[in-house]
């Protein structure tokens, strides 16, 4: 089960908070993949078997997640080219 949480973080914050929230899902994949290769050397195939399905959850939980960031990023976006039409309208008005 999922459930949405919210919180804010200043607006030129943004970027830092998504790339960590990137770098976190990021990690998790490797870390699955990683136990995949460490059972495959070791002959253990039941073990590479599991984590294989764990590396699938992660991945799945990673486009999740990676599209919720999307989401974030294009609201960032729209808010800054928002602001910088805002702040060229009054250049404009006096030119």
């Amino acid at each position: 089960m999922r459930a949405n949480i919210s919180f804010s973080v200043d607006f030129e914050k943004v970027p830092a908070e998504l790339s960590r929230l990137v770098d976190h899902q990021g990690q998790e994949v490797m870390s699955k993949c990683a136990d995949i290769i460490r059972c495959l050397s070791d002959g253990n195939f039941i073990k590479a078997r599991e984590s294989i399905f764990e590396a699938r959850r992660a991945l799945g939980n990673a486009e999740v997640r990676l599209a919720e960031i999307d989401r974030i990023l294009a609201g960032y976006v729209s808010l800054q080219n928002g602001e910088v039409e805002d702040e060229q309208e009054p250049a404009n008005e006096d030119g």
